[in-house]
């Protein structure tokens, strides 16, 4: 079975979020995740959602303070949304052209030595992700992975906080690293956990409940 992540996370302040409303292909594709009632699955709530230890417990994480805004995530409709309103949700949200960031419009270009293999409209998101970091000076994480099998055929984080970082998963050595320009320096921990320090999330284990496919993001949706 695959899974795919494409999405940016961020600090919901209410100046972005207006700001963001303002763009079209933005406007409707904001999500506010400020508790885990989103959750649906019970492996899942028996630890997330419970104050009783249980084996899995030192899984459980928290959210950053005023939780977190996530940006065009990818969507999975599971048996849990039945019924034909949620459906209609679903339905809009599940499937993405190849290309869901073409709609940004043009910004001056940055100079990006990423070291990673990305389309022009990753590179033109990742620009104007720099914009918003400058303009609201607030942290921007995209988030990119490829899962098949529960195995990372594909991982990588640029963070944008003042400066550029970037973490990927490397496939062939299994190893977690930072790229930094030409030279690569194995990670103490894993992409994820060490990209969401930016925005005060501390990830005890690679496990991040926001990515089970059961999640209910319809919940968090913020209203045009």
């Amino acid at each position: 079975m695959s899974w795919k992540a494409d999405q940016i996370y961020t600090k919901p302040t209410p100046e972005l979020i207006a700001y963001l409303k303002t763009i079209e292909g933005f406007v409707d594709e904001l999500f506010l995740v400020d508790n885990f009632e989103g959750i649906r699955f019970d492996w899942t709530r028996s630890f997330m959602l419970s104050d009783k230890p249980n084996e899995n417990s030192y899984r459980k994480h928290t959210l950053p303070e005023g939780g977190l805004l996530v940006i065009k995530p990818k969507l999975y409709k599971t048996g849990y949304d039945k019924d034909y309103k949620t459906n209609n949700f679903w339905n809009k949200y599940k499937e993405y052209p190849t290309e869901k960031w073409n709609f940004i419009d043009s910004v001056s270009s940055v100079k990006m030595d990423l070291n990673l293999d990305l389309t022009d409209n990753q590179l033109k998101l990742l620009t104007f992700l720099k914009s918003l970091n400058e303009k609201f000076n607030i942290p921007f994480l995209y988030y990119y992975c490829v899962m098949w099998g529960g195995d990372i055929e594909e991982e990588y984080t640029v963070v944008l906080d003042n400066e550029i970082k970037v973490y990927q998963y490397d496939y062939e050595t299994k190893k977690d690293l930072e790229l930094i320009g030409n030279k690569k320096s194995e990670l103490s921990s894993t992409v994820l956990q060490t990209s969401f320090k930016y925005l005060n999330l501390e990830l005890p284990t690679w496990f991040f409940a926001l990515h089970e496919g059961s999640f209910d993001w319809k919940k968090y949706h913020i209203k045009k």
